[in-house]
């Protein structure tokens, strides 16, 4: 639904609707995890989605949202995050997870795994190759690859 991403959704249930889109940023790896990409996810509440919410930096309720959605993604072994690899220790797919709650309902945590998931299941990402020459990652475009989700969790 959003065509500037790399895999997004529109989840609505009753009246809450959540979207979410994934943009992939080469990044250097971490240190402990030299063979692993990782995953980003952060859940906007705005005042535009409900009367609760108020502007400025996230509130609380937005924080622990976000952390239990990545919570969720490492303890369910949602993807093979060596498969975000480009590189051993130069150069790994970082996938920012962003949810955008258009309408605040209730029920926002079902919503937002339900889009996150939806949103990684159609998520492509260009070929890439690193240069050992210049040191420089080459994505083409042309040449998608779709992630492989190794389960799909349901909350």
């Amino acid at each position: 639904c959003i065509t500037t991403t790399n895999g997004s959704s529109m989840v609505r249930i009753g009246n809450t609707t959540v979207v979410c889109g994934i943009k992939a940023e080469v990044a250097t790896p971490k240190f402990n995890t030299p063979l692993e990409g990782y995953l980003v996810p952060n859940i906007d509440l705005s005042p535009i989605c409900s009367p609760k919410f108020k502007p400025g930096p996230p509130g609380e309720l937005a924080q622990v949202l976000s952390e239990n959605l990545n919570n969720l993604l490492k303890s369910a072994s949602v993807l093979d995050l060596k498969s975000l690899c480009i590189k051993e220790g130069t150069a790994v797919w970082v996938l920012y997870i962003d949810l955008v709650c258009v309408n605040y309902d209730g029920n926002i945590y079902d919503a937002s795994v339900i889009g996150m998931i939806t949103a990684l299941t159609n998520v492509k990402l260009p070929e890439a190759t690193f240069e050992e020459s210049s040191g420089i990652v080459k994505a083409t475009e042309e040449l998608s690859v779709s992630l492989k989700l190794q389960r799909i969790p349901y909350s």
